[in-house]
């Protein structure tokens, strides 16, 4: 008869342990989840704005070539440094074809 609560107890202690086990799996997923989530957030915010940026500086540079005729080239490294910086890029390609060409020249 002792034999039998002794193994009664045991099951039961092994069916506590376990449920006890899966709760603390489940809320381990879940804290990885939402850190993973939080994370993904920000690295989608950041993407989003370096995307915005760029195609903000792309748009501004063709329409400051086409109505002030700059005649900045849209060579390799003009594309480049404005799909890398966006709108500080075009303001700098102006200023260095203000200044002069030669400047300019060295970026292409």
């Amino acid at each position: 008869m002792r034999c039998d609560s002794v193994i009664e107890a045991l099951l039961a202690a092994s069916s506590l342990s376990s449920l006890l086990s899966l709760i603390l799996v489940v809320i381990a997923i879940g804290v990885v989840l939402y850190i993973v989530f939080r994370f993904g957030q920000f690295i989608v915010k950041i993407i989003i704005g370096i995307l915005v940026n760029s195609i903000v500086g792309f748009v501004v540079l063709v329409l400051l070539n086409l109505i002030f005729n700059l005649g900045i080239p849209f060579s390799t490294g003009v594309l480049v440094a404005t799909a890398i910086f966006g709108l500080p890029a075009v303001g700098t390609l102006i200023v260095l074809k203000t200044i002069g060409g030669v400047a300019l020249a060295m970026l292409l």
